[in-house]
């Protein structure tokens, strides 16, 4: 029809319906996504908050296990030693025995006092009491000597025991982290 300048500010004008119509759908495509994107940015730090949460509890529950397994072990130990210092010190009284020299004069004051010499065998008595006081004494002494060196490994072993199960422990917590 000849109308070519209307059909040339129809077709410019298109255009820029288009290109208005593409900004604006860039826009919304934009604020859309954003939109998307702070949604999966708040569900991961909830996500985050919950994890943490658990991993807390978790955490705590785990060493109070630990401590309360460490403080079962103690008690045991701890009655374990009682038991042994009660045992090391019955055998350090079931060692203390007279010697032979003793037990000789001990005859020889009984020989004495069926023979009638009460005297002479008063003062073998008198002996025989000191020399068993003297004897009983060092016996005692080394016998507590070597009760205390029994105690003493079995207080080793028990720390021995308790380093091995925190070094269990460490692990256990180190595989769990």
């Amino acid at each position: 029809r000849g109308e070519f300048m209307i059909a040339a500010e129809s077709r410019h004008r298109v255009k820029q319906l288009k290109e208005v119509e593409e900004r604006r759908q860039k826009e919304e495509m934009v604020v859309r996504q954003g939109t998307e994107k702070s949604g999966v940015a708040e569900a991961h730090v909830r996500e985050a908050v919950e994890f943490n949460k658990a991993w807390t509890t978790n955490m705590s529950e785990f060493e109070l296990r630990a401590t309360q397994i460490v403080q079962e072990l103690r008690d045991r130990q701890e009655a374990a030693l009682a038991e042994a210092i009660e045992t090391a010190r019955a055998e350090a009284k079931a060692r203390v025995k007279p010697s032979k020299a003793v037990l000789d004069l001990i005859k020889t004051q009984e020989r004495l006092a069926r023979s009638g010499n009460y005297l002479e065998a008063q003062k073998i008595e008198r002996k025989v009491h000191e020399s068993l006081r003297k004897e009983a004494s060092s016996m005692q002494a080394a016998a507590e000597e070597d009760a205390a060196k029994k105690v003493e490994l079995f207080k080793r072993q028990q720390r021995l025991e308790i380093e091995g199960l925190v070094a269990r422990i460490e692990r256990g917590r180190a595989e769990h982290q």
